[in-house]
């Protein structure tokens, strides 16, 4: 009588920390898996194309990034952006890999993306611009996906402006951005976004995509 009394109270006490044990489990889900492409976040708006969820050279959506010049793989440091891979007499029409920014810095199948992908990115998903950032004082648009089940799901392009003989300039104002069309960029700012050009040896950041 007495073993039976304690075997019984020796399964009471298993099964209420079994179940003490899925209660904190579901009060404490595992962390969401963030999705990547060699190492790199990316964010599925929906569209043709997977975007990075921060610039070439960024760790975070509010960072800037890197500035490059068309063409031009390295990072320009310099006080100078008279530098640039192809002259425009020579220059393709598109963007090789060897020449291509995001592909050298990030791997795998990431790549600038073209004026109808920027495009596509302007007609496919809500665009809502902000002064503050995830609280940073950064300037910039929360772009969301449209399609159904994807509306919980947007990147953040910051107006980062750009890089000329020394200076940073239009910071929190514009942001432009290369595409991989010979001098051809998309240009942000607070009441319209757009094609534009410019010249090569501009610094620029590039946000990558890839399919």
């Amino acid at each position: 009588m007495i073993s039976h009394f304690k075997m019984k109270n020796k399964v009471t006490v298993i099964a209420f920390f079994c179940l003490l044990a899925l209660s904190c489990t579901k009060q404490n889900p595992a962390e969401p898996v963030v999705p990547k492409e060699n190492g790199f976040e990316y964010v599925d708006l929906g569209l043709s194309v997977k975007w990075a969820a921060a610039n070439v050279g960024a760790s975070s959506a509010e960072q800037l990034g890197d500035f490059f010049a068309w063409g031009e793989t390295m990072p320009q440091h310099s006080k100078e952006y008279s530098k640039h891979s192809y002259s425009y007499k020579d220059s393709p029409s598109i963007l090789p890999a060897e020449a291509d920014a995001a592909t050298a810095n990030m791997g795998g199948k990431w790549r600038t993306p073209s004026k109808e992908e920027f495009f596509e990115l302007k007609s496919g998903c809500n665009w809502l611009w902000v002064d503050q950032y995830n609280g940073m004082l950064i300037s910039g648009y929360i772009i969301s996906g449209k399609k159904p089940g994807y509306q919980g799901q947007h990147i953040f392009l910051p107006a980062a402006g750009w890089r000329e003989n020394g200076l940073h300039l239009s910071l929190d104002v514009n942001g432009l951005y290369w595409t991989q069309n010979a001098s051809t960029i998309y240009i942000i700012n607070s009441t319209d976004s757009g094609y534009n050009y410019e010249d090569r040896f501009v610094g620029l950041p590039v946000r990558a995509v890839f399919k």
